[in-house]
């Protein structure tokens, strides 16, 4: 079982899916379009951990852990505090039989898709 205090649970995320929209100067540009938001933690690696993923396509990921929500799925993208927009590479769901559970997951940056005001 994952031990997280709930008063590290104090940033929001948002997960929503990319869209095409056309800016003011008449280009098609991927946007991120929200669908829900979730409460989250930030999870840090062990320098073991690191060193193990180095060179690996886990390499420049980062992990966040969330209450168990069935709506994240891969695909989905992922709108961090920064601004910026993240793929999800993996979620490892708590399968324990428990009234709170949580969701770790794993998040790459994309810059290709832009995040509107």
């Amino acid at each position: 079982m994952l031990n997280v205090k709930p008063s590290n649970f104090n940033h929001i995320v948002y997960f929503g899916e990319v869209g095409s929209q056309t800016g003011e100067d008449g280009i098609d540009r991927d946007t991120f379009i929200p669908k829900f938001s979730a409460k989250f933690s930030p999870k840090s690696r062990s320098m073991t951990q690191q060193y193990s993923i180095f060179g690996t396509e886990l390499q420049d990921t980062i992990l966040i852990v969330i209450r168990h929500n069935k709506s994240v799925e891969r695909g989905l993208v992922v709108e961090m505090p920064n601004g910026r927009a993240y793929d999800i590479v993996d979620i490892s769901s708590d399968e324990q039989n428990i009234y709170i559970s949580y969701d770790i997951i794993t998040l790459k940056l994309n810059d290709k898709i832009e995040i509107g005001d």
